[in-house]
């Protein structure tokens, strides 16, 4: 996806926020380990599109990869960098040939050197291929994480085979094992996708990962315009005035700019039309943080 897009995609997004966009919206800027183009995409796309949304740039569990991803977001505001830890005993083996617990005590060791010399960008830690890890585990190298100076920890369920009250337990348990200082994210794909990041808000998940009409590897991820109209009560659940233009998200710009762009039909049932018949009442906005990309990014 060319830095053009990229940017316009990030700015229509944060758009739909209006001047909350950078708290609101974590988008996916790149992986700039890829090439020394990706690097050079990844951090045009952080300066430009800083006042609409955060910038996140995402890097494996290696010092050197923190350490670009960090120089890719240096002087955007709002930019965090997303570090990838393998967190399950087979993820562990295929991904860094190590098991599980050596895998976390190294991640904890590259978070320590971004977080260290950030100089105030966000640090976040994706743990990959929860559902199949020792739920204690994570849980006591999120807390660790956290302690460390990590601003958010992602459960990424990666295969996905979770079903709704799976999902609870685990980001229950994590939750609690980890501690309340720990602010989890749900990032799961779209085999129950929708199900289950809904299921994962409500046992206090903070932010949910999503991407425009559910595109991303695999099954896919959560639609983003699904999961902002289901949620729909700001005002009830998290105290904030509802100021979203729900038709803007609906398509018009963003939907039909991305489809277009990637040659993708919009099925009307699915997408415009429903979201032009919503009742008059659910017609603005809500204010549920999560990310989405500008490209197809997830563990």
């Amino acid at each position: 996806m060319s830095v053009g897009f990229r940017v316009r995609l990030a700015r229509e997004q944060g758009a739909v926020f209006g001047a909350d966009g950078p708290r609101r919206v974590v988008f996916a800027a790149g992986f700039p380990s890829v090439c020394g183009r990706e690097f050079e995409v990844t951090r045009q796309v952080a300066l430009e599109a800083q006042e609409s949304v955060s910038p996140s740039v995402i890097c494996r569990a290696k010092p050197q990869d923190a350490r670009l991803a960090l120089s890719a977001v240096r002087g955007a505001a709002h930019g965090p960098i997303m570090v990838i830890v393998a967190a399950s005993e087979a993820t562990a083996r295929a991904l860094v040939h190590s098991d599980a617990r050596t895998a976390l005590d190294r991640g904890l060791d590259v978070v320590k050197d971004p977080v260290d010399r950030a100089d105030g960008t966000a640090v976040d830690v994706c743990l990959v291929d929860t559902p199949r890890a020792d739920h204690a585990l994570v849980a006591e190298c999120a807390g660790r994480m956290t302690a460390q100076g990590a601003a958010a920890i992602v459960l990424a369920d990666t295969v996905g085979d979770l079903l709704p009250g799976q999902t609870r337990d685990l980001f229950r348990r994590v939750a609690t094992g980890a501690g309340p200082q720990t602010v989890l994210v749900s990032h799961l794909h779209n085999d129950l996708g929708l199900a289950d990041t809904l299921a994962a808000l409500e046992t206090g998940a903070r932010v949910a990962a999503c991407s425009w009409l559910g595109m991303a590897e695999r099954s896919g991820m959560v639609a983003t315009e699904q999961l902002l109209f289901l949620p729909y009560d700001p005002e009830r659940l998290l105290g904030l005035a509802p100021t979203v233009v729900l038709p803007h998200l609906a398509g018009r710009r963003v939907l039909r700019a991305l489809a277009e762009r990637l040659g993708h039909r919009l099925d009307p049932d699915q997408t415009l039309r429903r979201h032009r018949h919503q009742p008059r009442g659910r017609q603005r906005g809500q204010g549920t943080p999560h990310r989405s990309g500008g490209r197809p990014v997830g563990p």
